[in-house]
């Protein structure tokens, strides 16, 4: 019963809004009136489109003084049947259509508009102007936002939070991964989509001339998130125009534990660029049905703004729960959220018709990557895997040159690489391996198979010394990057560098494959192995050097016995990998030392940033 009456007052609340803030303007809030089909022109060609959610952050811009959007009401096709009209000014130069709310809404109602052969949208500008919930860590109630980038955060695996281990931090995890900070290895394309930074630029300097609205009961809920760490000072700030991020999800969500699990998803999957701060319903939907019009020619995706005003928290603040934040909290940030929709957009829909012939009807260029994470639109993502893997995960059928042939993919360099073929009798030619020679095939088999165990078992069992010692002889000399000397100098070295802790590098030894070679006497062998990882973290960022790494063995057989009597490394190629997608480290080129390791230096950097050249 009470969330009944919770959300009846809100229906009452919202419509209450509309008509105080027409009271406010002095100017009375209109209902849409028909027109005859006939008045209307072979091309609807709108300079501004404004694109709204549902009835008051519609209502808000009708019975202004600056125009009349009621003026023309055509009914379109596959629109909303709450709201089947998009309505224009008397000279069509400003329209406006309302999606509905949900993803699925805004997609149908957009792509109904857009794909209309009644209108030209080739240069018109669309303002998406909604209300959402915010971050307390990036913004406030009552502020006015502009996002570069809207992530689907919702498009994810999730399980219920009770039904995951006790160290999880999120239900959430991208499709086909595992953990929260990995990137989606199954795509489905509106993950994320791109605007125009330069356009966003311009229209957050034309809101700034706008005076915000505010109220006294958001003054005295943002009150609230003040903290002694200033993790919410954003959130305490009255309104203003900030540059941040939107995100989409048809869950209505509340808790701190989602919004640092979006905030992290965000991150993740704009490669660190973007910032979470506002959340909606509709914005991926609308920019997807906007990606696929431009694709063709209808609309120009450089054209699009995204601008959200904040009526709620998407968190509580401290001491209060996510159930009272969302259902019962006094926020009083939903009227002058609404309001602020007018009262900015208002500057950007004037800013743009006053500067038309001079800037605005030749276009913005953009400076950064527009689109979706396809490159549906031409150009190279500057997130994500890349446009050709991804679509590659998202299963992509690509076009066969005909029936009757398989697709042939060719591409566009040549990957071919010199090779040198080794020098004739650089192997014993007497040596046993691989079964191919000798005399007693089963006996040398087994010979080899003791000292291929032998060998894996290297820096793979527990315990140094006892296991060092089985495997090697007394005087056996070890010579790694890290340490060059005999058996017991190794064994000290080692369990100092366990001593020290998280000070230490942390190495894994993975067995990639072996090969091993006995001399006829079977007396004397050596094995070789290719494998090695090793985890640290450097400038604050948590890395793996997937190493690829020859471990070579001499041994010898003593009374019966076979053991290591000469142990080194030889490293061909690193790859580092961060741990956390999100962050990166960018090696310099006049870094000579990498935390106190001179063969990461050697191997990995080498002279001038080159890898695999050795420095002077």
């Amino acid at each position: 019963m009470q969330l009944l009456q919770s959300v009846t007052a809100g229906f009452l609340l919202a419509g209450s809004c509309l008509s105080s803030l027409a009271t406010a303007r002095s100017v009375p809030v209109q209902q849409p009136r028909d027109v005859a089909v006939s008045h209307t022109p072979a091309k609807i060609t709108p300079k501004v489109f404004i694109v709204s959610m549902f009835a008051p952050e519609a209502e808000i811009w009708w019975g202004i003084p600056e125009f009349d959007l009621l003026a023309h009401n055509i009914t379109i096709p596959g629109a909303s049947p709450a709201f089947p009209d998009v309505h224009c000014t008397a000279d069509y130069t400003i329209c406006q259509l309302i999606t509905g709310e949900s993803e699925i809404n805004a997609a149908i109602t957009v792509a109904s508009v857009v794909f209309n052969p009644m209108f030209d949208l080739t240069k018109t500008y669309f303002l998406v102007a909604g209300i959402a919930g915010v971050n307390p860590e990036r913004a406030s109630i009552c502020d006015v936002t502009f996002a570069r980038f809207a992530i689907q955060v919702a498009l994810q695996y999730e399980i219920d939070m009770r039904e995951m281990p006790a160290n999880a931090t999120t239900g959430y995890f991208p499709q086909g991964g595992y953990y929260a900070d990995q990137y989606p290895t199954s795509i489905y394309g509106t993950e994320v989509f791109e605007v125009n930074d330069e356009l966003r630029k311009i229209a957050a300097g034309f809101a700034r001339n706008a005076t915000l609205a505010d109220s006294d009961d958001a003054k005295a809920y943002r009150a609230k998130y003040a903290t002694e760490d200033g993790l919410y000072q954003a959130g305490t700030q009255g309104p203003s125009v900030r540059l941040c991020d939107v995100t989409t999800s048809d869950v209505y969500f509340s808790g701190r534990l989602l919004g640092e699990a979006f905030d992290n998803t965000t991150k993740i999957w704009t490669n660190g660029t973007g910032e979470y701060c506002t959340t909606a319903q509709e914005d991926n939907a609308t920019l997807e049905a906007l990606v696929r019009a431009s694709k063709h020619n209808l609309t120009d995706f450089s054209r699009i703004i995204v601008m959200r005003t904040a009526s709620d928290f998407d968190r509580p603040y401290p001491g209060e729960t996510a159930r009272y934040n969302l259902l019962y909290s006094t926020q009083g940030a939903f009227e002058p959220a609404v309001e602020n929709l007018y009262n900015a957009g208002i500057k950007i829909v004037e800013g743009i018709l006053a500067n038309w012939n001079t800037t605005f009807a030749a276009g913005i260029k953009p400076r950064n990557y527009i689109g979706d994470i396809f490159g549906t639109l031409g150009a190279t993502p500057d997130y994500g895997p890349g446009r050709a893997q991804a679509l590659e995960e998202a299963g992509a059928i690509l076009k066969k040159r005909s029936m009757g042939k398989r697709f042939i993919f060719t591409l566009p360099f040549d990957l071919r690489y010199p090779v040198t073929p080794p020098a004739e009798h650089t192997n014993d030619p007497s040596a046993l391996r691989n079964n191919a020679t000798g005399t007693d095939l089963d006996r040398e088999a087994l010979e080899r198979l003791k000292i291929r165990e032998l060998c894996e078992g290297m820096g793979q069992l527990p315990g140094c010394r006892r296991n060092y010692r089985s495997i090697c002889f007394d005087d056996a000399y070890i010579a790694t990057s890290w340490k060059q000397g005999p058996i017991d100098e190794f064994i000290e070295a080692l369990k100092a560098g366990f001593a020290a802790g998280s000070n230490f590098m942390y190495i894994m030894h993975r067995s990639c494959g072996a090969s091993v070679e006995v001399d006829p006497d079977l007396t004397r062998a050596v094995c070789k192995m290719k494998t090695i990882t090793c985890r640290f973290t450097f400038d604050g960022v948590e890395m793996n050097n997937e190493a690829d790494c020859w471990f070579f063995f001499l041994l010898e057989k003593r009374k019966g016995r076979w053991s290591v009597c000469f142990y080194t490394l030889l490293f061909d190629k690193d790859k580092f990998v961060p741990v956390n997608l999100a962050k990166t480290f960018r090696f310099l080129r006049r870094r000579r030392r990498l935390m106190g390791c001179p063969w990461v230096t050697a191997i990995s950097l080498g002279r001038r940033g080159r890898v695999g050249v050795l420095p002077s």
